[in-house]
């Protein structure tokens, strides 16, 4: 993400935001921190969903063919305006990491749309 997104995306508007959650049973607050490290882009906010909660309600949201109702090792992308209360709102677009399904993480296609909706703001 760091390299094949957020260095070609040279706006100050764009508004990246990195949601570390449990996924799995090693996971845990070390390894989120030990995440923060790795992105660097001064852009990017950095969160702890140490009860899984922001990725359980995402989950109902999105459709990520796996066997979780965890939306985790997912990207979103939300128009500018969009307004998050109780329930995840819906994404503009989002992809993951799951192969052979059509919203498989896809840098370019992810770069064209985020220019695309920055393009839009006035």
């Amino acid at each position: 993400m760091q390299e094949q997104v957020l260095a070609k995306v040279d706006s100050k508007r764009l508004q990246p935001y990195f949601i570390w959650t449990p996924a799995y049973g090693t996971d845990d607050d070390a390894m989120a921190k030990q995440g923060v490290g790795i992105v660097k882009d001064p852009r990017v906010r950095h969160f702890w969903d140490k009860d899984r909660s922001l990725a359980l309600n995402f989950g109902k949201v999105v459709k990520v063919p796996r066997d979780s109702p965890l939306a985790y090792d997912v990207f979103f992308l939300f128009r500018s305006g969009i307004e998050f209360k109780a329930d995840a709102p819906e994404p503009t677009d989002y992809w993951h990491q799951i192969l052979e399904d059509e919203k498989y993480f896809d840098a370019i296609k992810i770069v064209q749309e985020i220019k695309k909706e920055l393009s839009n703001l006035r």
